[in-house]
């Protein structure tokens, strides 16, 4: 019998091969291999509480020796979110040291007793703990995470933090190090959360590795982060948007947490980015309240669903311009069956249709929402490109096409927000369905 780890954000445990849902499993799950079905598409399972049933292989990945440290608390995973963050134990009550980027790759060195937070170390050397549903298993043909290059430097995150002699908390103090104290790195423990450092003073000794942030690592995250242009989310409660990049500017508007804007630029100082609103409005915010989201809004010709290059290249269309109605709005509404349209009529299901039968597809024809609960396939892995329906805790339904998704948020484009077609942030407790065309 074979161990496998689950590689699918949700997999259904089935009672035959394509047949009923029993339950399910989330992401790093360990299970049991049984049986392969005839076709080789089909694995029968047994999990961890012993129910037996069939999911699909291709979600997946065989541990090759369970009991060695390659197993599912050792071994090399990836980051399958936007962000996540580090904390310095095993849950929301431990203080954050850091965050992880999306396919960051890490070290898992040890999980907790209920197996839901993993310790980890990143590339730098820094160790700290994460929810263990965020990381993927990864396959043993890819690139592991290196070590830390002897001789790098890093800077002390903590406000003072003690050398020892030895690598433990149980060594005599050798002396102290300050906040933003740099340090070079000569040696790291064999659990990777100690390091062997001298300072600028020439003090020698180890300190806890949660405690010292790699400069290498921090120039190239702020680069990343604050170079970064496309699709950024709000991370403030109110951010004021101003004419141009300064505090001394005028402010021409608000953007509120959660809402996504488009970055066109980044200052010189990278201090502020030049930006524009789901209303069309352009102006600067400060950079260290817009966080970057990994998601290509570019249209590409190796789209898996070629809907997709339609449905971006309409970005930023409006129903009204001065006090009419947009034509192209129009052709969205008179794709589907209303036999009248309305001044009002809801557009986001129209917008659906017209973007598939645009790519040669057949669309549920209706500019209603209940419709397209029953149109063409449900599937429990969503790709770029699905279709998925919303429904809010007063009953009213959204629809739009999928792009990506963190630990709370499903990134989706669609219109209706404001009377325009953009990506917006949903919570994943209002996902009702992901669907895409009957095969």
């Amino acid at each position: 019998m074979s161990t496998y780890i689950v590689t699918a954000n949700a997999l259904r445990i089935r009672k035959a091969p394509g047949k009923k849902t029993l339950d399910y499993l989330r992401r790093n799950a360990i299970v049991t291999g049984l049986e392969v079905s005839e076709d080789g598409a089909w694995i029968k399972i047994r999990t961890a509480s012993g129910l037996e049933g069939w999911s699909a292989v291709k979600y997946l990945s065989a541990i090759d020796d369970p009991e060695s440290p390659a197993g599912p608390d050792r071994g090399q995973y990836r980051v399958a979110v936007s962000s996540l963050y580090l904390r310095e134990g095993p849950g929301e009550n431990y203080e954050a040291i850091n965050y992880l980027r999306e396919d960051e790759p890490v070290t898992a060195i040890g999980s907790s007793s209920d197996g839901l937070w993993m310790q980890v170390r990143q590339a730098s050397g820094q160790t700290g703990w994460c929810i263990r549903e965020h990381l993927a298993f990864v396959h043993s043909d890819e690139t592991s995470v290196e070590a830390p290059a002897v001789g790098g430097k890093y800077k002390v995150a903590a406000s003072a933090i003690y050398v020892r002699e030895g690598p433990g908390t149980n060594y005599k103090t050798a002396g102290y190090l300050h906040q933003d104290d740099i340090v070079t790195m000569y040696a790291i423990s064999e659990d990777g959360s100690w390091m062997q450092v001298r300072g600028e003073d020439n003090l020698t000794g180890w300190c806890n590795a949660s405690s010292l942030v790699s400069l290498e690592d921090t120039r190239k995250q702020a680069e990343k982060l604050d170079q970064s242009t496309g699709i950024h989310i709000c991370t403030a409660d109110i951010l004021n948007i101003r004419k141009e990049s300064g505090l001394d500017y005028a402010i021409l508007g608000q953007l509120s947490n959660g809402e996504i804007v488009k970055v066109l630029e980044v200052s010189d100082d990278r201090l502020w980015k030049k930006l524009v609103t789901v209303a069309g409005l352009i102006g600067w915010g400060y950079s260290k309240s817009l966080e970057h989201l990994n998601l290509d809004l570019a249209p590409k010709s190796e789209e898996e669903f070629r809907w997709m290059l339609i449905a971006l290249n309409e970005m930023g269309v409006r129903r009204v311009t001065g006090m009419s109605r947009k034509p192209r709005v129009m052709e969205y509404l008179k794709s589907t069956n209303l036999p009248a349209i309305p001044e009002e009529t809801d557009w986001s299901a129209a917008f659906i249709n017209w973007c598939l039968e645009r790519a040669n597809y057949q669309g549920a024809r209706s500019a209603e929402i209940d419709p397209w609960k029953e149109w063409g396939q449900e599937v429990t892995v969503p790709r770029r490109g699905c279709v998925v329906i919303f429904r809010w805790e007063n009953g009213k339904e959204h629809i739009a096409f999928y792009l990506g998704q963190s630990y709370e948020s499903v990134f989706a484009l669609g219109s209706n927000l404001r009377d325009v077609v953009w990506v917006k942030a949903y919570p994943k407790k209002h996902v009702l369905a992901y669907r895409l065309p009957a095969q």
